[in-house]
């Protein structure tokens, strides 16, 4: 059913923003990259514009991951949508084409919202780290997806 779709997808899309979450920190770890502070500044711009409040700067870190998971989790329950109502069953590889689909978004959309640089202006280890880390964002949402989809006991057989 399209409600329960929609469900896998968003365990699915919190899976694989945990996982891609993973990737990143190992990634800032490893290469002395800094973290992104897009989500958390999304998230400032709406609370101020919704409740009219400021956000304190020891809350920040705690938003930027809440609205790192909530955008993730959104993208997974739109795929689970579009993947239960698809007639044959959704391969885990589609979640490949979501990952390539939420970079091209957030690629467009972050220049736009003045929160980023726009794609040409960033270096191409730059924007493959970042397709990289949405790949693997969409791989896991995609097999997750596919693990809740299949009935238990059928798993390795679907």
């Amino acid at each position: 059913s399209p409600p329960a779709a929609a469900v896998r997808g968003l365990i699915g899309g919190f899976v694989g923003t945990a996982a891609m979450t993973t990737a990143q920190t190992a990634y800032q770890k490893a290469t002395g990259a800094g973290s992104s502070d897009a989500p958390e500044r999304v998230g400032r711009r709406i609370i101020r514009a919704v409740l009219g409040r400021r956000v304190p700067r020891k809350r920040r870190p705690a938003l930027n991951q809440a609205m790192h998971f909530l955008y993730g989790t959104s993208w997974g329950a739109l795929f689970g949508v579009i993947a239960g109502a698809r007639t044959r069953s959704t391969s885990p590889a589609a979640g490949f084409a979501l990952g390539t689909t939420v970079c091209a978004v957030s690629l467009a959309e972050l220049p736009a919202l003045e929160l980023a640089p726009a794609p040409w202006e960033r270096s191409a280890v730059s924007l493959g780290s970042e397709l990289a880390f949405h790949l693997v964002y969409g791989g896991v949402t995609g097999a997750a997806y596919s693990a809740l989809a299949t009935p238990p006991g059928l798993q390795g057989h679907a």
